[in-house]
């Protein structure tokens, strides 16, 4: 039988209208004995995930930590729920499974950092007997190089637990999560709430029914899917650069010279 894998993107839209909106991808399963993930009982796949945004996971629920200028206008943030059982290599998935909306709770401030800034969660499966440095084989060019006129493959050497690995890129963020005495580092309480967060997030739900499902990390390399075993936040600020990429960055007229 083969479980339903569903991955969410999360759009967070922002209130200002020459700033891109922010999107967060996220891959659910269904690992009990239904085939299809349950979104009709409590907790589905939806509540958990608006519950990693709007819950209390410490001291502050996640949207605390999260820039005014997103919007917290009623269902104004929005999930796309893609079916890719059958896409687990990367392949083209088709148009989305559900569409959602739910609303983002209160940010603690309206001081800001730039868009491009954002907190890095790193994710790891379980390595097993996977190795740092694999041996040689045939790997797929990335589209630059192909673009470029390199072939479709090449040989190079393999990195099977670089498959085991992910991360998330939570923002844009208010001033909130700094450390005030160490600049660019991170405030332990905002460590605390987010790696909490994560935690909730990555574990097993509706645990030995017929309904549960987990939150996994997703390897288009392995096209599998597998249980987050591990979490960990990066202690300097991360750059997610195509979230500065917007249109109030961009040159709009020449000056002569």
């Amino acid at each position: 039988m083969t479980q339903q894998v569903l991955r969410a993107r999360v759009f967070l839209p922002s209130t200002d209208v020459n700033t891109d909106n922010v999107s967060m991808d996220f891959v659910a399963e269904a690992t009990g004995s239904d085939a299809s993930l349950d979104f009709t009982d409590t907790p589905n796949p939806l509540t958990a995930l608006t519950a990693f945004f709007n819950t209390n996971s410490g001291s502050h629920p996640l949207a605390y930590y999260i820039n005014s200028i997103i919007s917290r206008a009623s269902n104004a943030c929005s999930i796309t729920w893609t079916d890719i059982t059958a896409h687990l290599d990367g392949s083209p998935a088709g148009t989305p499974y559900r569409t959602d909306t739910f609303t983002l709770g209160t940010s603690a401030g309206t001081q800001g950092m730039p868009a491009q800034l954002a907190a890095c969660v790193a994710l790891r499966r379980a390595y097993g007997s996977d190795l740092e440095r694999g041996a040689s084989a045939s790997l797929p060019s990335d589209e630059r190089a192909i673009d470029e006129g390199a072939p479709s493959t090449h040989t190079g050497i393999t990195r099977p637990r670089a498959r085991d690995r992910g991360r998330i890129y939570f923002g844009p963020l208010n001033l909130n999560p700094l450390n005030s005495s160490t600049p660019g580092t991170w405030d332990n309480t905002f460590k605390t709430d987010i790696v909490n967060a994560c935690q909730a997030l990555y574990s097993t739900f509706n645990g030995g029914t017929h309904n549960q499902f987990n939150f996994v990390l997703w390897s288009r390399r392995n096209a599998s899917v597998g249980d987050v075993a591990f979490v960990y936040l990066n202690e300097g600020v991360a750059t997610q650069r195509r979230r500065g990429d917007t249109t109030q960055s961009r040159v709009h007229a020449w000056t002569a010279v």
